[in-house]
C-alpha cells in the first residue's frame, strides 16, 4: 500500500481512538475520512500499511463491477479456489455506517483461510 497519506494503525490497539482504522469505522463517511488524511509523500513511492487504502480499493472494485464487494469476492476469489470466506463474509464486518470494511476482512483464525 502506497497511498501517500498519513495512516496510523500498526502498533496501536484496535480500540484506541488514535488508531486510524477505528477512526475510519467511526466516521460518518469512511471514504471521506481516508481521503482527508494529510498527504505525507507521493503515492506509489513508499509502502506503508493502510486499512484505509484497502477500504478505498474495495469501494472501487464494487463501483467498477456493479456488484457488492462480498458478491464479487465470493465469485471471483473465494469460490474458484474453494476457500470459505473469512468471518463468513469476503468483505469484512460492518462499520458504524453499516458498510462492510474490506480492511477488516481477514481477522479470522488461520485455519479458516487454509
Amino acid at each position: 500500500m502506497s497511498l501517500g497519506a498519513q495512516w496510523n494503525e500498526i502498533g496501536l490497539a484496535y480500540d484506541s481512538p488514535a488508531n486510524d482504522e477505528v477512526g475510519m469505522e467511526m466516521a460518518r463517511d469512511r471514504y471521506r475520512f481516508v481521503l482527508e488524511r494529510p498527504v505525507t509523500g507521493a503515492p506509489g513511492k513508499r509502502w506503508h500499511y493502510s486499512g484505509g487504502a484497502t477500504a478505498l480499493l474495495g469501494r472501487l472494485i464494487a463501483n467498477g463491477t456493479g456488484r457488492s464487494l462480498a458478491d464479487y469476492a465470493r465469485a471471483a476469489l473465494f469460490d474458484p479456489i474453494g476457500l470459505a470466506a473469512p468471518n463468513g463474509s469476503p468483505a469484512g464486518i460492518p462499520g458504524s455506517s453499516g458498510n462492510r470494511a474490506p480492511a477488516m476482512a481477514n481477522r479470522s483464525p488461520p485455519r479458516v483461510c487454509a
